[in-house]
């Protein structure tokens, strides 16, 4: 499992990524179901629409082979067979942007990549991204 330590994602949906782990290498959680979204969290009208329209440029790359809605967020199960395959093929230089990236390579090396849906609220403390600005 990755997830951020800032209290955005809740254990809860563990058994969610746990159901979802029988159908593919990867499960990446998905904060786009309103319902399960909290309204305050820093997911922004504009961070919304960029991770789908994001996801819908890597479904166009690898037509055929998932469905995607959310590419930036860190809440995702990886099987460790998968992980040990795709570590030496990733860029540690790689930050902001790591988690579409992670797909991307993945998706390049055959992995199977499904969504599931997540719960998520407002971040506890203040990004490390956003604090100097």
């Amino acid at each position: 499992m990755l997830c951020e330590g800032d209290r955005t994602f809740r254990a809860r949906d563990l058994d969610k990524f746990i159901a979802y782990a029988a159908h593919a290498d990867i499960v990446n959680g998905t904060r786009t179901v309103e319902r399960l979204r909290h309204h305050t969290t820093q997911l922004s009208t504009f961070m919304y629409y960029g991770n789908l329209f994001v996801g819908k440029l890597l479904e166009a790359k690898h037509l055929g082979a998932t469905t995607l809605t959310d590419v930036g967020t860190t809440y995702k199960l990886c099987h460790l067979s998968t992980l040990q395959r795709l570590l030496p093929e990733l860029d540690c230089r790689v930050n902001l942007e790591f988690n579409a990236y992670f797909l991307d390579v993945a998706l390049s090396h055959g992995c199977s990549v499904v969504e599931c849906p997540i719960t998520f609220h407002p971040r506890v403390g203040i990004s490390k991204r956003w604090e100097h600005q």
